[in-house]
């Protein structure tokens, strides 16, 4: 009975958080939906496309070090192990949910430009996702970028504002991530000059 109680102060708490409209948005570029797994869970996904080859996109979101010079909230990213197509980091930032020490597997399809990733070790029950870049077939000159994340906190939050939290951290994160990559690798957030 005291978890109930709990849960209702958690819900009254959060309900400034609610979004004004629904989670599934076209804010230009970028396309954000829900998702249902195979396993029943509802992911946040999102598609958006830039002017870059697939490979160079593919290559800039492989380069895991590199995250800390135009991923949002990323302080500190650590290749803890890695082999044939895999890399065990550790990610150490604040991003809200995801803010901490994390620990997570990072599996990399180099011949379909995907990589999907799993919790290892954090303060959360779960964490996963993936991304896949392909040719735009529509221009035929840039990449279609699509990405998919799961998270269950393991407490007592509902999966609505879990949901929001996704899908502000992935308006925040693309703009970064087209910028990077269109610029040549070359761009930095405001966010990593700060810190230099």
């Amino acid at each position: 009975m005291k978890y109930f109680y709990l849960y209702i102060f958690v819900f009254f708490l959060s309900l400034p958080l609610l979004p004004c409209r629904a989670l599934e948005a076209d804010d230009g570029n970028l396309i954000i939906t829900k998702e249902k797994r195979d396993d029943g869970k509802k992911a946040v996904t999102s598609l958006f496309v830039l002017n870059a080859d697939p490979e160079k996109v593919y290559q800039t979101l492989r380069n895991v070090e590199a995250f800390t010079e135009f991923m949002p909230g990323a302080a500190k990213v650590e290749v803890l192990e890695s082999g044939e197509g895999y890399q065990i980091v550790k990610f150490i930032g604040s991003r809200g949910l995801l803010s901490g020490d994390i620990v997570m597997k990072r599996i990399m399809d180099n011949r379909n430009r995907r990589i999907e990733w799993n919790l290892v070790d954090g303060p959360l029950r779960e964490v996963s996702g993936y991304w896949f870049i392909e040719p735009d077939h529509v221009s035929k000159q840039g990449s279609v970028v699509h990405y998919s994340n799961y998270v269950d906190a393991g407490v007592l939050i509902p999966a609505f504002i879990i949901r929001k939290f996704l899908r502000e951290d992935i308006q925040k994160m693309v703009p970064n991530i087209i910028k990077r990559v269109e610029s040549g690798g070359n761009w930095v957030s405001a966010e990593y000059m700060k810190k230099k």
